[in-house]
C-alpha cells in the first residue's frame, strides 16, 4: 500500500487539465482505509480519518466518501468509534463541493446494508445520522447529488430499511414541498416516482391525508406526461381511489398494444422488461437492455405501430437509473429518423427537453448528436433551440472539458441549420467564449468554429456581420494580453486564408495588416505561428503572388525579418524550407 501516498496529498492537486473520464478509475480494488493506518503524523485512526475527511484536497475528500463503507467496518466493534464515524459522516454531508455529496449518496443504501446486519441499534442510528442526508439531498441544488439521493432512496424503500416514521415525518414533507405547484417541473417528476414506491408502506390514512390530494393534481397537469406515465406501473389511485371515477380517468393507460408484424407475445415480454419488480428477479440492468434495443424493435414494428412503444419509450425515459436514461439519449436523433418529423414533434421533443436538463451522463447522449435531431425538425421548432445551446456551457462537473469540446463540434456542423443572422446572434458569442476556454483543446477546436461562422457571414452576403466579426476578433485575440490569445489570432488568420472564407481582397484590407503586427511580437511562441500563416498560407494565395498587390511590399518585408528572427524555429517556419518540409512529410504520411 506504499503508492496510497499518491492519492492522500495534502497539497491542491491541479487537475484542470485532466477530463471528466481521466480520474477515480485507478482507485478501484484498492484498500482505501490503509491511509488510516499509523504513518509519521502520529495521529490516532479518527483523528487521520478527520484530517483526509475534511482535507483541502477535493479528491481525497471524494476517496473518503467513497470508503466509507469499509471505514465502518474498521470502526464498527466499538460503539464510542462508530458514533464519531457516523458523525463525521453527518459533518461531511455538508461538504461544498457537489462530487463528494454524490460519492457519499452512492454508499448510503450500502452502508444502510451493513448497519441493519451488524449494528443492534440500527434503527436508531440510520434514523438519526442518514436518513437526514438522503431527505436533505433531494431538494440538492446540484442535479446529479439530487439523483443520486432519489436512486439511494427507492432503494432504502424497495429494502425495507426507512421506518414508517420517518417516511411520514421526513420524507413525505418534503416530497409535498417539491411537488409545490411553484416548484420545478423536473422536482415534481422525480418527486412522483418516490410516491408511488411509498405508497405501498404507508397506512391508509396517511397516504389519503398527505400525498393522494397533491398526486391527482399532478396527474392533472397536461405538461407533466412523465408524472401519469409514472402511474402506470405503480399508482396511488389504483391503491386508494377505486371508488373515486375521476382520478382513475386521468391515470387510464410511460392505448391497444396489438399489432401483426411480430408475435403479440413476444412484444408483451418486450413491454415487460420496464417493469421493477423484473428488475429485482431477473436482471438489475434488464431496464437498460430494452433501452438499448428500442430504436431497433421500432424499425421492426414501423411508424405506424408507434403507439405499442411509446408509453414503454416514456417509462424509460424516466426511469431512475441515468444509464438507462443516457442509453435513449444517445439513440433518439435515430428513432426520430424512424418515426418521422410529425411524431418526432409530439413525442420526441419533450423527452429531449428533459435529456437536455438531466446529468451530464445523459446529456452527453444528445449532445453527440445534436446536429442529428436537429436537422429532422422543422425550421419553427429548430430555431426554439437555439436560446438553449448557452445551456450546454454549464455542466455539473467544470473539470469535464470533453463536453465543452464536442459542443463546439456539434456547433461547427449546427451552423449550416441556421440563417447568418442567427448564427451572427447566438452562436458567435458561443463561439468567442469557448475560444477563452481553460483547456487547450477546447480552445484549438473553437477556434475553427470562429472561422466557420466567419465562412457563413461571407457565403451569405453579410459583409457588415463578418466585419463586425472581425473586429471583434482583432480586439480579443490580436490585442489579448495573453500571448496564447495573440498566438490563437495566427491561427485563426491561417484558417480563414486555407478555407477561403472571405475574399482575399477583404482579407488583406481588415486582416492582414494585424497579422503582420504580430510579427514582432515578444513571445517567440506567436513569431512562429505568424510565419507558419504567412509562408505557408497567405503567401500560397495568388492573389498575394500579383506584382503591385496591396500589401505585398510588406508581406514580404516581413517575411524577411521574420527570416532573421534569434528563434530557429520561427526563422525555420518564416523560410521556403518549411513548405518543402512539409511536402516532404506528406509524401512519407
Amino acid at each position: 500500500f506504499a503508492g496510497l501516498s499518491l492519492y492522500f496529498e495534502d497539497g491542491h492537486d491541479d487537475l484542470d487539465d485532466f477530463g471528466f473520464d481521466d480520474y477515480g478509475s485507478e482507485c478501484d480494488g484498492i484498500r482505501i482505509t490503509a491511509f488510516l493506518d499509523a504513518g509519521q503524523d502520529n495521529l490516532t485512526p479518527l483523528g487521520r480519518l478527520e484530517k483526509y475527511a475534511f482535507s483541502e484536497n477535493v479528491f481525497n475528500r471524494q476517496i473518503v466518501a467513497r470508503g466509507l463503507l469499509d471505514v465502518l467496518r474498521e470502526f464498527s466493534d466499538n460503539e464510542n468509534d462508530f458514533i464519531s464515524v457516523m458523525e463525521t459522516v453527518a459533518r461531511m454531508s455538508e461538504d461544498g463541493e457537489p462530487t463528494v455529496r454524490a460519492e457519499l449518496m452512492e454508499q448510503v443504501p450500502n452502508i444502510a446494508m451493513f448497519l441493519h446486519e451488524s449494528q443492534p441499534n440500527f434503527p436508531a442510528a440510520f434514523s438519526r445520522y442518514l436518513v437526514p442526508i438522503v431527505v436533505r439531498y433531494l431538494t440538492d441544488p446540484n442535479n446529479q447529488v439530487r439523483k443520486t439521493s432519489q436512486a439511494a432512496l427507492l432503494v432504502l424503500l424497495e429494502q425495507g430499511l426507512i421506518c414508517k416514521g420517518d417516511m411520514e415525518t421526513k420524507v413525505c414533507p418534503v416530497l409535498l414541498d417539491l411537488t409545490e405547484p411553484s416548484s420545478d417541473d423536473d422536482y415534481k417528476i422525480e418527486a412522483v416516482a418516490i410516491m408511488c414506491k411509498l405508497v405501498t408502506m404507508l397506512s391508509k390514512d396517511t397516504v389519503e391525508h398527505l400525498l393522494l390530494l397533491r398526486f391527482c393534481e399532478l396527474c392533472s397537469d397536461a405538461r407533466l406526461f412523465q408524472v401519469r406515465k409514472v402511474n402506470t406501473h405503480t399508482s396511488l389511485v389504483e391503491e386508494e381511489g377505486k371508488e373515486d371515477s375521476a382520478p382513475n380517468q386521468l391515470c387510464e393507460e410511460e392505448k391497444s398494444m396489438v399489432q401483426n408484424v411480430i408475435p403479440q407475445q413476444l412484444l408483451d415480454q418486450y413491454l415487460s422488461m420496464t417493469d421493477p419488480a423484473r428488475a429485482q428477479t431477473v436482471d438489475t440492468e434488464i431496464a437498460k437492455h430494452c433501452a438499448f434495443s428500442l430504436p431497433g424493435v421500432a424499425l421492426t414494428l414501423g411508424q405506424q405501430n408507434w403507439h405499442c412503444l411509446k408509453d414503454t419509450y416514456e417509462t424509460l425515459a424516466t426511469d431512475v437509473q441515468w444509464k438507462v436514461r443516457r442509453t435513449l439519449a444517445f439513440s433518439i436523433h435515430e428513432l426520430a429518423v424512424i418515426l418521422g418529423d410529425q411524431l418526432t414533434a409530439a413525442d420526441l421533443v419533450p423527452i429531449f427537453n428533459g435529456f437536455l436538463k438531466d446529468l451530464d451522463e445523459v446529456r452527453i447522449g444528445v449532445l453527440k448528436h445534436l446536429y442529428d435531431f436537429l436537422k429532422l425538425l422543422h425550421a419553427e421548432k429548430r430555431r426554439e433551440y437555439l436560446y438553449q445551446l448557452q445551456e450546454f456551457m454549464v455542466t455539473d462537473n467544470s473539470r469535464n472539458w470533453r463536453f465543452r469540446y464536442e459542443l463546439a463540434e456539434q456547433l461547427i456542423l449546427i451552423i449550416e441549420l441556421y440563417s447568418h443572422y442567427d448564427v451572427y446572434d447566438y452562436l458567435r458569442q458561443i463561439a468567442l467564449t469557448l475560444c477563452s476556454d481553460k483547456v487547450s483543446e477546447v480552445r484549438w477546436i473553437s477556434y475553427k468554429l470562429v472561422v466557420e461562422i466567419l465562412q457563413k457571414m461571407y457565403a451569405c452576403g453579410a459583409h457588415d456581420l463578418g466585419l463586425n466579426f472581425i473586429n471583434e476578433l482583432i480586439v480579443r485575440f490580436c490585442h489579448c494580453p495573453k500571448w496564447v490569445g495573440r498566438q490563437a489570432f495566427a491561427f485563426i488568420c491561417q484558417a480563414i486564408v486555407e478555407e477561403d472564407c472571405m475574399p482575399m481582397d477583404q482579407f488583406a484590407q481588415h486582416l492582414l495588416p494585424s497579422l503582420l503586427s504580430l510579427s514582432s511580437d515578444p513571445v517567440a511562441n506567436v513569431r512562429v505561428l505568424v510565419a507558419k500563416a504567412l509562408r505557408q498560407s497567405v503567401m500560397e494565395k495568388a492573389y498575394f503572388k500579383e506584382p503591385g498587390s496591396a500589401y505585398s511590399d510588406e508581406l514580404e518585408e516581413t517575411v524577411m525579418a521574420l527570416q532573421a528572427d534569434k528563434d530557429r524555429d520561427v526563422r525555420f517556419f518564416a523560410s521556403q524550407d518549411s513548405n518543402m518540409a512539409l511536402m516532404d512529410t506528406a509524401a512519407l504520411i
